[in-house]
């Protein structure tokens, strides 16, 4: 109908790398409830036992474990995050900057669990992509970076933000992980496989937010010159 045309025109396409992910993530959701114990073990990572050099799904499965998700809980707690954190991150570091982050993450998860991730377990989630994102996002403040005032330094967010996460971790280390385990798993390997993921992703991110932190300041300075130029202003 017309009125529903004109409401879908005033929705602005935004955060590509976020919707496809999330998209993507929801579609294997659906497809696990279609055909149960398929899809999620199919995209999981396992342990080194299980790697073939040989087999190309062994290289999918390093980022595909990152669309799946052991239950409902699990996807809509990353992906509710995920939508929140990662467009501000796009619009900030720009959609390759954040999809080289997740990628980098999801493959450093996966390897880690590989190599000291409970025997005979499964990785899946994005957890490990949340945190990255969590504690790039950590790294933000347009503003200062234009004024010179945050270069070289770590942002104090960004240490809260890591004492949180550990308290966190610590805090949760003997509570069962609700919706995140999959059937039959030892809540001590769950609990240890989601904090080594959730560990892995905020290095990643925290490598990531260090790395673009220059290139956003430059970028945010250009702005401001161009703003002051727009407006009128003399040129400083």
């Amino acid at each position: 109908s017309g009125l529903l045309r004109r409401a879908l025109a005033r929705v602005e396409p935004n955060a590509p790398v976020t919707v496809l992910l999330c998209a993507a993530a929801l579609a294997a959701r659906v497809a696990e409830d279609r055909r149960p114990g398929t899809t999620v073990a199919w995209l999981s990572a396992w342990p080194l036992s299980a790697w073939r050099h040989d087999e190309p799904r062994s290289w999918v499965r390093l980022v595909s474990h990152a669309v799946g998700h052991f239950s409902w809980e699990h996807l809509l707690g990353n992906v509710s995050t995920l939508l929140l954190v990662c467009p501000l991150l796009e619009d900030e570091y720009g959609s390759a900057a954040l999809l080289a982050t997740h990628v980098s993450a999801a493959a450093s998860a996966a390897v880690a669990h590989m190599y000291l991730g409970p025997e005979r377990t499964a990785l899946a989630g994005a957890s490990s992509l949340v945190f990255a994102s969590t504690l790039l996002a950590s790294f933000g403040g347009r503003r200062r970076l234009a004024n010179g005032k945050g270069e070289g330094r770590v942002p104090l967010t960004t240490l809260l933000t890591v004492l949180l996460v550990c308290f966190r971790e610590v805090a949760l280390a003997n509570k069962p992980i609700a919706g995140a385990s999959q059937p039959g798993e030892d809540n001590k390997d769950a609990v240890y496989r989601s904090a080594l993921a959730h560990a892995v992703g905020g290095v990643v991110g925290c490598a990531a937010g260090l790395a673009l932190r220059p290139r956003a300041a430059r970028r945010a300075k250009w702005e401001a010159s161009f703003d002051t130029v727009a407006s009128g202003k003399k040129w400083k």
